[in-house]
Protein backbone atom coordinates (compact mmCIF):
# COMPACT_ATOMS: atom_id res chain seq x y z
CA UNK A 1 0.00 0.00 0.00
CA UNK A 2 1.37 3.43 -0.57
CA UNK A 3 2.88 5.02 2.29
CA UNK A 4 2.86 1.91 4.44
CA UNK A 5 5.96 2.26 5.50
CA UNK A 6 6.38 5.78 7.82
CA UNK A 7 10.13 5.26 7.17
CA UNK A 8 9.95 5.56 3.22
CA UNK A 9 7.21 8.47 2.48
CA UNK A 10 5.53 7.84 -0.59
CA UNK A 11 7.01 4.52 -1.29
CA UNK A 12 4.29 1.72 -2.60
CA UNK A 13 1.81 1.55 -5.68
CA UNK A 14 -1.31 0.82 -3.45
CA UNK A 15 -2.69 -1.23 -6.28
CA UNK A 16 -5.15 -3.07 -4.18
CA UNK A 17 -6.37 -0.24 -3.30
CA UNK A 18 -7.08 0.59 -6.90
CA UNK A 19 -8.23 -2.72 -7.33
CA UNK A 20 -12.31 -1.36 -9.07
CA UNK A 21 -10.65 0.78 -11.62
CA UNK A 22 -8.36 -1.48 -12.89
CA UNK A 23 -10.12 -1.71 -15.80
CA UNK A 24 -9.37 1.76 -16.68
CA UNK A 25 -6.60 2.18 -18.88
CA UNK A 26 -4.84 5.46 -17.67
CA UNK A 27 -5.23 4.02 -13.93
CA UNK A 28 -3.20 1.02 -15.24
CA UNK A 29 -0.65 3.02 -16.78
CA UNK A 30 -0.26 5.49 -13.92
CA UNK A 31 0.47 2.80 -11.00
CA UNK A 32 2.80 1.11 -13.71
CA UNK A 33 4.60 4.47 -14.29
CA UNK A 34 4.72 4.96 -10.45
CA UNK A 35 6.16 1.58 -9.80
CA UNK A 36 8.47 1.99 -12.42
CA UNK A 37 10.04 5.06 -10.85
CA UNK A 38 10.32 3.52 -7.48
CA UNK A 39 12.19 0.41 -8.86
CA UNK A 40 14.28 2.92 -10.52
CA UNK A 41 15.53 5.07 -7.19
CA UNK A 42 16.74 0.74 -5.29
CA UNK A 43 20.01 1.22 -5.04
CA UNK A 44 20.88 -2.13 -6.56
CA UNK A 45 18.22 -1.68 -9.69
CA UNK A 46 20.09 -0.17 -12.98
CA UNK A 47 17.12 -0.68 -15.06
CA UNK A 48 13.42 -1.09 -14.89
CA UNK A 49 9.89 -0.93 -16.76
CA UNK A 50 6.69 -2.16 -15.25
CA UNK A 51 3.62 -2.26 -17.74
CA UNK A 52 -0.05 -3.48 -17.34
CA UNK A 53 -1.46 -5.92 -19.44
CA UNK A 54 -5.20 -6.98 -19.78
CA UNK A 55 -5.83 -10.48 -20.99
CA UNK A 56 -8.77 -10.38 -23.45
CA UNK A 57 -9.20 -13.86 -22.54
CA UNK A 58 -9.91 -13.06 -19.00
CA UNK A 59 -11.11 -9.49 -19.34
CA UNK A 60 -11.08 -9.20 -15.21
CA UNK A 61 -7.29 -10.34 -14.85
CA UNK A 62 -4.83 -7.91 -15.16
CA UNK A 63 -1.21 -8.40 -14.70
CA UNK A 64 1.64 -6.03 -13.69
CA UNK A 65 4.68 -7.31 -15.52
CA UNK A 66 7.99 -5.85 -14.14
CA UNK A 67 11.35 -6.12 -15.63
CA UNK A 68 14.45 -5.12 -13.70
CA UNK A 69 18.12 -5.25 -13.90
CA UNK A 70 20.30 -5.58 -11.17
CA UNK A 71 23.45 -3.94 -10.91
CA UNK A 72 25.24 -6.58 -8.38
CA UNK A 73 24.74 -9.45 -10.92
CA UNK A 74 24.12 -7.55 -14.08
CA UNK A 75 21.17 -9.68 -14.82
CA UNK A 76 17.98 -9.33 -15.79
CA UNK A 77 14.47 -10.94 -13.67
CA UNK A 78 10.93 -10.78 -15.45
CA UNK A 79 7.91 -11.34 -12.82
CA UNK A 80 4.34 -10.62 -13.16
CA UNK A 81 1.26 -9.64 -10.58
CA UNK A 82 -1.90 -10.81 -11.56
CA UNK A 83 -5.11 -8.72 -10.06
CA UNK A 84 -8.54 -9.54 -10.36
CA UNK A 85 -10.67 -6.23 -11.33
CA UNK A 86 -13.42 -6.45 -8.91
CA UNK A 87 -16.53 -5.10 -9.60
Amino acid sequence: RKNAFAFLPGYGVGIPDQLKRLNIASVRNELAADAQRQLTQEPDISAASVSAVSDPQAPNLVRFRVRVKVKSTNQGVLFEFPFLVTA
